[in-house]
C-alpha cells in the first residue's frame, strides 16, 4: 500500500517520524504510492542493514534505517541503479511477507542468497 513519506515536517528519519504519529494528537504527512523492485543478494556474513518498525505484530513492512559494512553495502557498490537506500521498505524476503517479526525472522534464517522485494517513495521536493 501507500506509505508516509514525511510526517509534521519530519522527513529522511523514521525513528523520528513514528515517534512523532505516537506523540502527538494531530499529525500532518505526505504519503506516495510506493515503486516496488526486486533485488537477490549473495552474502558470506551479515547483511550490513539496520531495520526499524512501529510494532512486531502489526504492519507488513521493515524500513531501512542504516546500511554499514556488509553485503547490502557491497551489493550496493556492484549495482548503484539498483541501490538499496535507508527510508525504503522490506516488503518481501525470500518469498515470505508478513508482520515485521515474520520478516526479520526470514532475515535472520536467510542463507547465502538473502532475495528482497522493497517498496520505495519519490524523495521529498521531487513529487
Amino acid at each position: 500500500g501507500d506509505f508516509v513519506l514525511e510526517t509534521n515536517d519530519i522527513a529522511g528519519d523514521p525513528t523520528r517520524m513514528l515517534a512523532e504519529w505516537r506523540d502527538q494528537s494531530r499529525v500532518m504527512c505526505t504519503v506516495c504510492r510506493p515503486r516496488r523492485f526486486t533485488v537477490a543478494i549473495r552474502r558470506c556474513g551479515a547483511l550490513g542493514i539496520a531495520v526499524v518498525h512501529g510494532h512486531p505484530t502489526k504492519g507488513s513492512t521493515l524500513v531501512v534505517d542504516q546500511i554499514g559494512q556488509g553485503a547490502v553495502a557491497e551489493w550496493n557498490a556492484a549495482n548503484p541503479d539498483r541501490a538499496i537506500h535507508p527510508l525504503d521498505r522490506i516488503v518481501v524476503v525470500n518469498g515470505r511477507s508478513g508482520t515485521p517479526s515474520v520478516l526479520k525472522e526470514a532475515l535472520l534464517t536467510s542463507g547465502s542468497v538473502v532475495t528482497l522485494t522493497l517498496a520505495r517513495g519519490p524523495k521529498l521536493g521531487s513529487q
